[in-house]
């Protein structure tokens, strides 16, 4: 209608200066167990370059009708694939109960 068009960028992790910036609020013992398997499933290979990300962007800002949502990051699509088929099984399974709860 108005001619804006818009992509929303859902990166993975890069290597940035992002991290020295944030002040975490104090750790809660709690929330030991998750934050030592978060920070176990970080993997060498899932830094991508920012650099790299910069072309991809450009690319989709050239063209006419630029997608809704880019994953950059070579192993981040696969995590975000992974939590759709998820949530799409969810959805299969518990179908019949969603239409009885539509009345």
């Amino acid at each position: 209608m108005f001619g804006i068009k818009v992509t929303i960028i859902e990166p993975g992790s890069f290597e940035t200066t992002f991290g020295s910036s944030v002040r975490p609020a104090p750790p809660m013992p709690e929330y030991d167990a998750l934050r030592q398997a978060r920070r176990a499933s970080f993997k060498p290979e899932d830094v991508g370059d920012p650099a790299a990300t910069a072309g991809a962007i450009l690319q989709i800002v050239d063209i006419d009708n630029p997608l809704l949502r880019l994953v950059p990051g070579a192993t981040t699509i696969a995590k975000f694939q992974a939590a759709y088929e998820q949530r799409l099984k969810n959805w299969n399974d518990w179908s019949e109960v969603s239409i009885t709860a539509h009345g």
